[in-house]
């Protein structure tokens, strides 16, 4: 919902930039109406956010699906303390999978 407020608001900001006259209004109420029925029939994504505050990129009613964890379009490169090891990791949605990278980084060191 936070990211469709956004992008709402700023599709309405940019056609209030450059629309002038007596249908100004009707416009912006059209184009707020059709943003949200679009939204509304399937566009919405899941509110999950990630441990480090961005939104979950799957459809909205992706969890009903166990077998499909969150995930996001960020990939973080983390390497242990001594820099021996390497990973790519996804962004993190809960707590504990940010902590298990170590062993994924044993992993990829023993390849």
């Amino acid at each position: 919902m936070r990211v469709h407020r956004a992008a709402v608001h700023r599709a309405a900001a940019v056609l209030a930039s450059s629309a002038h006259g007596p249908a100004r209004a009707e416009v912006l109420q059209r184009l707020r109406h059709e943003c949200d029925a679009l939204w509304a029939a399937g566009r919405q994504q899941c509110g999950a956010l990630s441990c480090t505050g961005r939104s979950c990129g799957l459809p909205h009613n992706h969890q009903r699906d166990l077998s499909k964890p969150h995930a996001g379009s960020m990939t973080w490169l983390r390497t242990d303390a001594a820099g021996s090891a390497q990973v790519s990791a996804p962004d993190p949605f809960h707590p504990h999978s940010a902590n298990d990278w170590l062993g994924l980084a044993a992993a990829a060191a023993k390849k």
